[in-house]
């Protein structure tokens, strides 16, 4: 914190609150240390000028986790281990071994609104031969394979616990007891909802820090490629991954197959096109990859309930 505070020529009220200075930026970082291993810190920060994260850490036998609520949504790029990585946070559950290299930048004028936990290998232990943690959770997936990375939406039973640690305000002495309970309460809900849902749907939360990143990449490539997309072969043979495999995590990741999610991404451009651009409705439907205006029209009224000469008619009687 001190570090961050010179750097940021902000002001460090005490060693755990720090004020970011108006010329940098907006916002906060706080911390508390719960118990020994266990540190919560919460990140509320939008800073004038690209933010750089950057962990090189020498001594590989460190064993320590990050478990991250990440509340808001921004593109973050840059280097992970030595792949690039490009892509998109939402409100979304992190879990990553703090012994993973990255050089991140978070785009300027970017809400970041993170709540941070970080975790010793023993401290997870710990609380895993507390609760007796059934053996093939998450958080044993990670302690024995440290190249796992494992993330969740962030679900409303979820949300819930994560805005009460936010948002109730015990008596002093009590903070830490109230944070801690609430951070094991958050544990539990998330390997509950985790358990549940593959049970239910036979799909796995997490994927490895490689996979993760092509499908980081791919999404990309449909973002900056609406018009005229690679082909499902394309991105196979891009990344030297079968097709299925691609679909797979694809869906894991965002919800559906790979064209699926590119359908939805163009429909949504569309109508944000339509309320907030003056061009023709043939236009619109070209640039997010519609030859023909009648398949457009057709598609976008079967997604959003409403055809689009009628959403642009509602827009020029307001």
């Amino acid at each position: 914190m001190e570090q961050i505070a010179t750097q940021l020529d902000s002001s460090l009220e005490d060693e755990n609150y720090l004020e970011i200075n108006e010329k940098f930026g907006k916002g906060s970082v706080w911390r508390i240390e719960l118990e020994e291993g266990l540190i919560l810190q919460r990140e509320d920060l939008c800073m004038n000028d690209d933010l750089y994260l950057i962990r090189d850490l020498e001594d590989k036998n460190v064993e320590s986790f990050s478990f991250i609520y990440q509340l808001s949504s921004f593109h973050l790029d840059g280097q992970v281990e030595e792949n690039e990585k490009v892509g998109e946070t939402r409100n979304t559950t992190f879990i990553f071994n703090n012994r993973f290299k990255f050089n991140v930048r978070i785009p300027a004028h970017t809400q970041m609104n993170h709540l941070h936990i970080y975790m010793t290998k023993e401290w997870i232990e710990k609380f895993i031969a507390s609760y007796n943690i059934p053996k093939s959770s998450d958080l044993l997936r990670l302690l024995n394979d440290p190249d796992v990375t494992i993330y969740d939406e962030i679900g409303p039973e979820l949300l819930r616990v994560v805005h009460q640690m936010l948002s109730y305000e015990p008596i002093e002495k009590l903070k830490k007891a109230y944070l801690k309970i609430k951070v094991e309460e958050s544990f539990v809900v998330a390997i509950d909802m985790n358990w549940k849902r593959e049970e239910n749907f036979g799909e796995l939360s997490y994927v490895h820090q490689a996979d993760f990143q092509v499908v980081t990449s791919i999404k990309k490539d449909l973002l900056d490629n609406l018009i005229s997309p690679p082909s499902l072969e394309e991105f196979a043979d891009r990344y030297s991954m079968s097709k299925s495999k691609i679909q797979n995590l694809f869906k894991q990741v965002y919800g559906s197959p790979v064209f699926q999610y590119l359908k939805k991404i163009r429909l949504e451009k569309a109508m944000e096109m339509l309320q907030n651009q003056n061009i023709s409705i043939s236009e619109i439907g070209y640039l997010v990859g519609y030859t023909s205006l009648g398949h457009f029209s057709k598609a976008f009224k079967e997604f959003h309930g409403i055809l689009p000469k009628d959403v642009r008619k509602q827009n020029i009687e307001s």
